[in-house]
C-alpha cells in the first residue's frame, strides 16, 4: 500500500476538487470513473489521468467515493472496494443523505470506513469527517492527515445523515 496514494472513485465536481487538491499536495492520485467514455470526459475536465477499473484503487491508502447519492450504487461500490483494497486502507464516502454506518457494513471492514463532507467552494477549508461509532482511531487519523495535507481542517462528527453546518 502506498501511504501517499489516494484513489478517487467518481470524478464529478467533488471528485475533481479532491483529486486536484491531492495532486497539488504531492499525493499520487488514482482517479476512477465507471467506464472508458466517462473516464475520458472526466480526464479532460479534471486535467488528470482517469481510469475505469476499481482495481486501480488497490494500492491506495485512502479511497474516496464521490458518486451520486444512490443507495444501491454506493453499496455495490463499497462491497467491491472492500474486497480489492489493502486491509489498512481507509474507505471514505461523500454521502450526506445516506448512512455512513450502513455503507460501512457493506464492505466487510466497517472499522475502516468514514464519511467526508467538503464544501464545493475550494476557498473554504473546513471539512466534516463522519465517524461511525465502530471506526478505528487510526482510520480517523489517516483521513485527518490526508485532509491536513490538502489544506483542509476536519471536524469529527458522529455518523448521521446531513451536515452539521
Amino acid at each position: 500500500m502506498a501511504h501517499n496514494a489516494v484513489a478517487i472513485v467518481g470524478v464529478g465536481t467533488v471528485g475533481t476538487q479532491v483529486a486536484k487538491l491531492a495532486a497539488d499536495a504531492g499525493w499520487q492520485v488514482v482517479a476512477i470513473e465507471k467506464d472508458e467514455v466517462s473516464a475520458q470526459a472526466a480526464s479532460q475536465r479534471a486535467g488528470l489521468p482517469v481510469g475505469s477499473s476499481l482495481k486501480d484503487a488497490a494500492s491506495a491508502a485512502v479511497v474516496i467515493e464521490c458518486l451520486p447519492e444512490k443507495h444501491d450504487v454506493k453499496h455495490s461500490i463499497f462491497a467491491e472496494l472492500g474486497a480489492i483494497v489493502d486491509d489498512e486502507a481507509v474507505l471514505v464516502t461523500t454521502a450526506t443523505a445516506l448512512s455512513v454506518t450502513d455503507l460501512a457494513l457493506s464492505t466487510g471492514r466497517p472499522n475502516r470506513v468514514l464519511g467526508l463532507a467538503m464544501p464545493h467552494d475550494p476557498a473554504r477549508t473546513h471539512a466534516e469527517l463522519v465517524r461511525p461509532d465502530f471506526a478505528d482511531a487510526d482510520a480517523v487519523e489517516t483521513l485527518q492527515g490526508f485532509l491536513a495535507a490538502i489544506g483542509r481542517e476536519a471536524t469529527v462528527v458522529r455518523s448521521k445523515p446531513g451536515y452539521i453546518a
